[in-house]
């Protein structure tokens, strides 16, 4: 059974590369979310079920640091589905230091001899439970099964913040999520509820003290994550839109329709539908109060900052630029700046200041 789980989560990954036409992070990020889950389904068909004992003994330092992956994956497609021209930052890679550290952990499983590992895996054979006795550098494979879920747990929690800090329920802007919210939320809930069974049969497993008496039983709890694991799986099949990435175009259509592109910077001739008006005419109001304090002319302002500061949903804010004022924000906000920057010089206030004081003032890093 756990097999199919295993293989059916590789061939959902597959088939997101396939289908799937979003932004490459995106894709990527989601492909390595069902490819964790897939491995973490090959994983506990090793440990719990014990039919592939080689598989543990061969590819554990390959396949186990692979399933730290998948909360940080999930976590990393939400965000870029929110903000996807957001560069990947040199720190983020750190969402991946688990993964490292959990495959140096397993490493000298790599370097044994062939003899060590044929004795290792007859050991095995007599006693299931000793393949979690496999060597390691840190911290046990015991010890692997509870903190990983409570690590996830934690990506979790930041994950389901940021779907309602940026969706347009969190917002106040609709009383209910979209179609991508329901989704993205679907796969909140299934991984939260996996991990929170993962934890569990991992702690029913230390306090028992992974007594051989018990393997039974163990199997039978090991169910409730198998099948969780299952449905993990086969969500996405039951949002076509989003395997096969309609939804955007499609939601990009209905905000775009009836609209002229502008006649000049700042003189729009916006003709949308009555809604897509009111949601923009209340974008506008509520970022003319927050630009009175020229928020604009500070170092590294992005949409982001926008974003994060007035809980106006990314997509909303891109639109609302390219679409409804018919301008790359970049080129609105460097307008702006030098703007500022003449309105300094004509009423005497640069006198004193170097073109680099300027530039800095204006939110420039250089002149």
């Amino acid at each position: 059974m756990l097999d199919f789980i295993s293989i059916f989560g590789f061939i959902t990954s597959i088939l997101i590369l396939i289908f799937f036409k979003s932004s490459y992070y995106n894709k990527i990020f989601l492909c390595g979310f069902y490819f964790s889950i897939g491995v973490f389904g090959l994983g506990l068909n090793s440990l719990i079920y014990f039919n592939n004992k080689r598989i543990l003994v061969e590819l554990l330092p390959i396949l186990f640091p692979i399933v730290f992956l998948t909360a940080p994956c999930l976590y990393l497609y939400v965000r870029k589905t929110y903000f996807p021209s957001e560069v990947f930052r040199w720190f983020e890679y750190l969402h991946f230091f688990p993964v490292l550290i959990t495959a140096l952990n397993f490493s000298p499983t790599l370097f044994i001899s062939q003899e060590s590992k044929s004795e290792f895996l007859n050991q095995a054979i007599l006693n299931p439970l000793h393949l979690l006795d496999i060597q390691y550098l840190f911290f046990s494979f015991k010890f692997c099964i509870v903190i990983r879920p409570f690590l996830g747990l934690i990506y979790m929690f930041f994950t389901l913040k940021l779907l309602l800090g940026q969706s347009s329920f969190g917002t106040n802007q609709s009383k209910s999520f979209t179609y991508r919210e329901n989704w993205n939320l679907t796969l909140i809930i299934l991984t939260t509820v996996l991990y929170l069974a993962v934890m569990a049969v991992g702690i029913y497993l230390n306090v028992t003290n992974f007594d051989i008496q018990l393997l039974s039983r163990y199997k039978i709890i090991s169910a409730v994550p198998t099948f969780i694991t299952f449905l993990t799986n086969v969500s996405i099949l039951f949002f076509p839109k989003i395997l096969y990435n309609t939804l955007a175009i499609k939601q990009v259509d209905e905000e775009v329709h009836h609209i002229n592109q502008v006649a000049s910077f700042f003189n729009e001739n916006f003709n949308g539908g009555e809604e897509v008006e009111l949601v923009y005419t209340r974008i506008s109001e509520q970022l003319e109060i927050y630009f009175q304090d020229k928020s604009y002319l500070k170092t590294g302002f992005t949409l982001s900052t926008i974003t994060k500061e007035t809980k106006i949903p990314y997509y909303r804010l891109s639109n609302y630029f390219t679409i409804y004022l018919g301008v790359n924000f970049n080129d609105w906000k460097n307008n702006l700046r030098i703007l500022h920057a003449i309105d300094l010089i004509d009423h005497g206030q640069a006198v004193n200041l170097t073109l680099e004081s300027i530039a800095y003032s204006c939110g420039y890093l250089s002149r």
